[in-house]
């Protein structure tokens, strides 16, 4: 796998790796903080559609059953805060 990955029109998967039972997701948002509501708003969102996405996905769901924690850190192009959003089997009912 070659990265970065593009995800959308303001989103980059830049690196992947594995820690114990993580596998943590390093992620860039090439957009403003302020631009997506500050850093709380953001976080909810991002969250919000991170568990849809994760919670639907088949290859995930093989990794959750696993009992693998999936952590994705997002950073944003205006600001040295960091989102970080972990995802247990256990949100998504496994």
């Amino acid at each position: 796998m070659k990265f970065p990955i593009t995800l959308d029109d303001t989103t980059q998967l830049v690196w992947v790796e594995g820690s114990g039972d993580r596998l943590i997701h390093q992620t860039v948002i090439h957009a403003r903080l302020a631009e997506l509501g500050g850093k709380e708003r953001a976080q909810r969102e991002l969250e919000a559609h991170l568990l849809k996405t994760i919670c639907e996905s088949k290859d995930y769901e093989t990794i959750l059953r696993r009992g693998y924690i999936i952590d994705v850190q997002y950073s944003f192009q205006d600001s040295a805060e960091a989102v970080l959003i972990s995802i247990p089997p256990r949100t998504c009912g496994y």
